[in-house]
């Protein structure tokens, strides 16, 4: 019969087996699901091994079941839309290589605005201390004397940032246009204390230097054209932290 197949001796091989082969599952959901199988099979022998059921085991088995179905949950919400801030689900498709519960992180950390009037976001040579992304409106770029406009969605500042060194280039938005802007000394805070939102960064920052790049190579695929050359004065205006 059934039940004289599934000894104590059975179970708790079983629950060896399948925490041993969880150890080396990377994937997070398919781990805690044969985790939770194995504390099942764990149960499952302190119940049978003696003649009353070990119930400190058994509610600690239980208890790892139900952090594992915690994880599961927090898992799912970082994945899934409904982790993405209402304010700012009209962007997200901008940010398609960092997960739901990721971008929210990102969005906590930064502060969405309207520009009432025109405003330099970054000099030429000069260190930063916010970094960029420029959602709607059309920016004006001045680097070696050059001006040209470049159109949002788009990071500003960004190279300065990972390189920690001065902004390649002055970067002038005019009065209307939207834009998101992060404090660096507190991004940075935040990367190392959560390494994820370093890399939900990094995606996004890597594509729109991709973009750029692409851009460069082919001049007559370019969405930007040099409107100017020679010496260009930018207003006196730079972006404070309101």
């Amino acid at each position: 019969m059934l039940t004289d197949l599934l000894t104590p001796a059975v179970y708790v091989t079983l629950a060896s087996a399948l925490f041993t082969v969880g150890y080396l599952i990377i994937n997070q959901v398919y781990l805690r699901l044969v985790m939770m199988a194995g504390s099942f099979c764990y149960i499952a022998y302190y119940a049978t091994a003696a003649d009353t059921p070990l119930w400190g085991a058994i509610y600690g088995s239980i208890l790892m079941i139900l952090t594992n179905i915690i994880g599961l949950c927090a898992l799912y919400l970082r994945n899934a839309n409904i982790s993405v801030p209402g304010r700012h689900a009209d962007i997200y498709p901008l940010f398609s290589p960092v997960r739901p519960g990721d971008f929210r992180a990102l969005m906590r950390l930064g502060t969405r605005e309207t520009l009432s009037e025109e405003t330099i976001l970054s000099r030429e040579g000069e260190p930063i201390d916010k970094l960029y992304f420029i959602v709607a409106g059309k920016a004006q770029i001045i680097k070696r004397g050059t001006a040209f406009p470049m159109n949002g969605p788009v990071f500003t500042g960004e190279v300065a940032y990972l390189l920690g060194g001065p902004s390649v280039a002055t970067t002038i938005v005019p009065a209307g246009a939207q834009i998101i802007w992060w404090d660096t000394t507190i991004l940075r805070n935040a990367e190392t204390k959560r390494p994820r939102i370093k890399l939900a960064l990094d995606a996004v920052i890597s594509r729109d230097l991709a973009t750029k790049v692409s851009f460069a190579v082919a001049p007559p695929d370019r969405a930007f054209i040099p409107m100017e050359k020679g010496p260009v004065h930018a207003p006196a205006l730079v972006h404070q932290k309101p």
